[in-house]
């Protein structure tokens, strides 16, 4: 019984994002690049930490975030017949999504929330719309080397659709019937 019935181990870590760093401020959303820095760092670095153990030896990562409460009797259990049912995965899509999300994190695109921020690179490169930053957030960010960075993502984002999305019967996007997304993000056409 117990938490052994769902978990063959349990392997604690810290992501160790240092006090200042690790902010949440929703009501500077529009005017603070760093207002979501301690989510988006936290994923990444989960996202890291998960490929270490065991040389990363997982086929899938499910991050629950902490203001996710489940209401469903049994929801692991139905997330993970989800999983075995829905694979494969695209994995490699999945760490230079990652990648971009560490390169982003001095930029304007930082101050948007990591799952939207994946949602919208997915978008500008099967669709081709290019997200909309706050003026107040570019005006923090008006100079140096990277803001021409902000203008050369479309084509990246391009080539991963064209690698990634739409292969035969594998689609890019699976949802699970266990979760909603109340977060009402782009991608998901129901929404």
């Amino acid at each position: 019984g117990g938490w052994g019935g769902c978990f063959r181990s349990i392997i604690p870590f810290e992501v160790n994002i240092s006090p200042e760093l690790d902010l949440y401020q929703p009501k500077e959303q529009s005017s603070n690049i760093m207002w979501v820095n301690g989510p988006n760092r936290q994923f990444e670095r989960v996202f890291r930490k998960v490929q270490e153990i065991d040389n990363g030896d997982y086929d899938v990562m499910y991050l629950m975030e902490g203001d996710s409460v489940p209401v469903k009797k049994n929801w692991l259990d139905s997330i993970v017949s989800d999983i075995q049912s829905q694979q494969p995965f695209p994995m490699p899509l999945l760490n230079m999504i990652v990648d971009e999300l560490e390169e982003e994190a001095l930029t304007p695109y930082n101050s948007i929330p990591y799952d939207y921020r994946i949602s919208q690179m997915l978008v500008e490169g099967s669709l081709g719309i290019t997200p909309k930053i706050p003026g107040s957030i570019l005006e923090q960010y008006v100079s140096g080397k990277e803001s021409s960075r902000l203008l050369m993502t479309t084509g990246q984002f391009s080539k991963w659709a064209e690698d990634f999305m739409g292969k035969g019967d594998e689609e890019l996007f699976k949802e699970t019937v266990t979760i909603a997304n109340y977060a009402a993000t782009n991608i998901v056409p129901e929404h």
